[in-house]
């Protein structure tokens, strides 16, 4: 595997887990819900997994939501930050769509 995508996988780790793991008046606000960025960022992060373990993406997305649960589980002794099994779950819905959606591109790729 490529230098890059070992930076790029400890990126994505980094910024979840910064993200997750910041008392509340640190974290970066982008102004949506709360689902919303737990959606989107493990859509994101599922996208780029997917693309780099083409080989392995079942245990790959497995890992992610793994991730997702102990991060979510983390937050309860940060100050500023709660703990939510919905939060949980917006983050399983977004690591599934983005699972998805890169496979779906990366065959309608390999048809082209």
């Amino acid at each position: 595997m490529p230098l890059a995508a070992y930076i790029g996988i400890f990126s994505m780790i980094v910024f979840l887990a910064y993200c997750s793991l910041v008392p509340g008046w640190l974290r970066p606000q982008s102004g949506m819900s709360g689902n919303t960025e737990h959606m989107l960022a493990y859509l994101v992060a599922a996208m780029l997994v997917v693309a780099i373990f083409n080989f392995a993406d079942t245990i790959a997305l497995l890992s992610l939501i793994v991730l997702a649960a102990l991060l979510e589980m983390g937050q309860k002794w940060i100050p500023g930050r709660t703990a939510a099994v919905t939060h949980f779950l917006w983050s399983c819905g977004g690591v599934l769509a983005g699972g998805a959606l890169m496979k779906s591109a990366l065959a309608v790729g390999e048809i082209l």
